[in-house]
């Protein structure tokens, strides 16, 4: 059994949010749209200058693209403001890892089979583990007891859940490490 233990405050939350929204495919694709659209609001200010027209329409797409660009900026300041008037904020959140992961808070438990979860992202900062879609678990790095147990808590998580749901994500997530800890499951 592999214990993790945080605290369900603003600096955890943030960073989960973070993690979360990072990795999402359709975020990158709404900072690229936002990019792009700015790089055209720019050249269309640029070639229209001089000739007389109303150029409010290029403001507006200037705004667009901010908007898109800073898109993850707002998921996660949506779902701090979200979080903040949840009823476990600022409580202990402890997770214990076995064949399943069971979360438990002051009047909260829960136990799901690791084989059960819908996916798995293991990023430099800790484990995101999603029960469902739109629901998930965080389990920061330094909630773990040592760099050992944490390396443990992946290697179980990975030999347990269908390799299509797992997915290691940025650098300092593991891929290396992974391999070499393939045996800390087995304990």
């Amino acid at each position: 059994m592999i214990k993790c233990q945080t605290c369900f405050n603003g600096e955890t939350c943030k960073k989960a949010l973070q993690s979360r929204f990072k990795y999402m495919p359709e975020v990158k694709i709404y900072q690229f749209l936002g990019v792009v659209i700015i790089l055209m609001s720019i050249f269309i200010f640029i070639l229209a200058r001089g000739n007389g027209h109303d150029n409010s329409y290029i403001l507006t797409f200037g705004f667009i693209g901010l908007t898109f660009l800073f898109y993850p900026r707002f998921l996660v300041y949506n779902g701090m403001r979200r979080i903040k008037i949840s009823p476990f904020y600022g409580k202990e959140i402890s997770w214990e890892i076995t064949d399943s992961l069971s979360a438990s808070a002051e009047g909260f438990n829960s136990s799901t089979k690791l084989e059960m979860h819908y996916q798995v992202f293991f990023t430099k900062d800790g484990i995101l583990i999603y029960p469902e879609k739109d629901l998930f678990h965080w389990l920061p790095r330094e909630g773990f007891q040592d760099e050992e147990s944490f390396m443990q808590a992946k290697a179980l998580i990975a030999s347990k859940i269908d390799k299509s749901k797992l997915k290691i994500m940025g650098k300092g997530a593991g891929k290396s490490e992974m391999q070499k800890d393939k045996s800390a499951a087995k304990v």
